[in-house]
């Protein structure tokens, strides 16, 4: 028994080593498994020890104590390295978070980008050339120039083929100048045109001066002041001959001499509502088909044939003359007026001399006394 307690003091020394070398290696293994060996030596130990003296207790006291300390230090430490771990966890993840959401900004933003740069490319790509705009219609009067035997005009409505001018659209035509040719009027069959004479000496030797083919209604305007001449030849029906309705007035001077046979004529109406105008004609002055109808106007009829005549005879109300207004001066080789329907003279002035009658119509004849006056 004497020698067994040095070797239990021995042992015990040893145990406490192994403690102690347990808590290094605590490190470098599971720690868990280390303290759970050591417990099971230090019990073992301490319950042999109790049975044969106090002493021993003492020791095993002791080596509790440092049993509890190494286990407080390596839970301490294990504590401190969870933490440590958990920390370094959480940093990990804070870290891949903020890498997500970086991630998902820069994916947001080459996305906005790729939209820009779409924006970009639709904008820097070349525009398809627009279509030419249509040329907007010409507004104001149409100015056409005579020069003998040619003219010029800026107006598109106008076009000029040697000393043949031709007028092919509704509007207003200011003529100026002198012309061996003719005017020609050709515009679509509802245009109204208007042809305002300012100056204008047109002589046509193989033909009318003015001739109307295809339009609604026509007038030739004689500018105030303005003193004009037309005048035919060839193989004209008449100085100015219109398909369509034409009207003749104005404030200024038109001389019209129609060298083959009728001044003017007109296949519908003929009708003069102002101006001054000198006719003279180696067959008939003024003839409408269907009416001749004079309003106003300073007249003078010098003619071979009849004075004022109108032609239907096949439809009914038409081939009418009527004079209710202007003054004029007629020298007729037959008669003042020729009709076929009706002739109707009133409110004017006409003073005469011709060889044929002062109305001949087989049709209503409607003469107010003193309108008419006979010259020997």
């Amino acid at each position: 028994m004497k020698n067994r307690k040095p070797l239990c003091v021995t042992a015990l020394f040893c145990t406490a080593a192994l403690l102690a070398s347990c808590g290094s290696a605590g490190e470098e293994t599971s720690e868990g498994t280390a303290q759970a060996e050591t417990s099971v030596s230090v019990t073992d130990v301490s319950q042999t020890e109790v049975s044969e003296t106090g002493t021993v207790t003492t020791v095993s006291e002791t080596v509790s104590e440092t049993d509890a300390a190494v286990s407080d230090t390596s839970t301490s430490e294990t504590s401190t390295s969870v933490s440590e771990t958990v920390g370094s966890v959480s940093e990990t993840r804070t870290a891949e978070t903020a890498a997500e959401t970086k991630n998902e900004q820069g994916s947001e933003g080459g996305s906005s980008g790729n939209e820009n740069s779409g924006q970009e490319a639709a904008t820097e790509k070349p525009a398809e050339p627009e279509p030419e705009p249509e040329p907007e219609p010409e507004s104001g009067d149409a100015v056409i120039e005579l020069k003998g035997d040619t003219a010029e005009s800026s107006s598109s409505k106008v076009s000029v083929n040697g000393s043949e001018v031709t007028i092919k659209a509704e509007g207003t035509y200011k003529i100026s100048g002198t012309l061996n040719g003719c005017i020609v009027v050709a515009a679509p069959k509802d245009a109204k045109v208007d042809i305002e004479l300012n100056g204008v000496n047109i002589c046509n030797s193989n033909g009318s001066a003015v001739r109307v083919d295809t339009a609604d209604k026509v007038k030739i305007i004689s500018a105030s002041g303005s003193d004009n001449s037309l005048s035919d030849g060839g193989s004209s029906e008449a100085c100015i001959f219109s398909k369509e309705d034409i009207t003749l007035k104005g404030d200024g001077v038109i001389r019209i001499n129609g060298n083959v046979k009728n001044a003017v004529q007109s296949k519908n109406t003929l009708k003069i509502t102002g101006g001054t105008l000198e006719v003279s004609s180696q067959n008939n002055g003024l003839v409408g088909k269907d009416k001749v109808a004079v309003e106003a106007g300073q007249i003078t009829i010098n003619c071979a044939r009849d004075a004022l005549k109108a032609t239907n005879d096949s439809d009914a109300g038409k081939g009418v003359v009527y004079v209710t207004g202007g003054s004029i001066n007629i020298s007729a080789g037959d008669d003042i007026i020729q009709a076929i329907s009706e002739v109707t003279v009133n409110n004017c002035s006409i003073n005469a001399k011709f060889e044929g009658k002062k109305a001949n119509c087989p049709g209503a004849v409607n003469v107010d006394e003193g309108c008419i006056t006979k010259i020997k």
